[in-house]
């Protein structure tokens, strides 16, 4: 019998080597970079998980966090397109290295995330 802990086992036991850190060699990295992985749930109101996880308001120019839902008509909830975790990162960097508030301020009206 296949139960969700034998599903899970694998993962788990993943999450658990890598809580406790690897070193992973790339080629950029030859002698290796040590990396500690920790996988946190957060779960609240969209407000106090979009300032926990350091996303921009609910009022931003995206609603949601992980889509490119602009905002919700009526009660249907269409999921927008979904964005990439690659972008949302680079986004993110670009508003943590911007010189100034105001550059911030440009890029997250340009990003939305």
């Amino acid at each position: 019998m296949v139960t969700i802990n034998n599903v899970l086992k694998p993962l788990i036991d993943e999450l658990i080597e890598l809580n406790c850190g690897v070193n992973i060699i790339t080629p950029n990295h030859p002698r290796g970079q040590y990396v500690v992985v920790k996988l946190v749930g957060l779960v609240g109101n969209i407000i106090a998980t979009h300032k926990a996880g350091g996303f921009l308001s609910h009022s931003a120019k995206y609603f949601c966090s992980c889509c490119e839902l602009k905002d919700i008509e009526g009660t249907h909830l269409n999921l927008g397109k979904l964005c990439k975790w690659s972008a949302v990162l680079s986004a993110s960097r670009r508003w943590q290295e911007a010189k100034s508030t105001t550059a911030q301020q440009h890029l997250a009206q340009y990003c939305g995330i």
